[in-house]
């Protein structure tokens, strides 16, 4: 899309009209890209309580608002879920490839860590 002068002088006209229709349409896509990004940081709220799921059943709901480590035993596995300062975060699972602990902390309504091999579900919800 970056073109020098010279050869902005030597094009024909159509080439000219697409070229410009090319960077206007990049920058819609970018400017739309960036307030629907903006908008989801505006909406999100902080959740009050995590939801810790074990297949279908929940195991237990905690609330965000007091620090706690919980060790989350099944048959499947063993994964250490910590609150801190009202985020939630697996730090140990022995589970193979560790994608819960690489998800981080997660704070907002509607936020999950999922750790397939254990069917561990941990989702954040509001104040009820």
């Amino acid at each position: 899309i970056i073109v020098c002068e010279k050869e902005k002088r030597n094009m024909d006209p159509e080439r000219k009209r697409k070229l410009k229709n090319d960077v206007l349409l990049i920058g819609g896509l970018l400017t739309v890209s960036l307030a629907v990004f903006f908008m989801f940081r505006v909406f999100q709220r902080p959740g009050a309580y995590v939801e810790i799921r074990s297949g279908n059943e929940i195991v237990t709901v905690l609330p965000l608002s007091r620090n706690e480590t919980r060790v989350v035993n099944s048959t499947l596995g063993t994964n250490t879920v910590v609150i801190t300062d009202g985020s939630v975060s697996v730090t140990e699972a022995d589970c193979r490839d560790h994608i819960c602990i690489k998800r981080g902390p997660v704070k907002n309504v509607g936020e999950t860590i999922v750790c397939l091999p254990h069917k561990l579900v941990l989702t954040i919800r509001a104040e009820e």
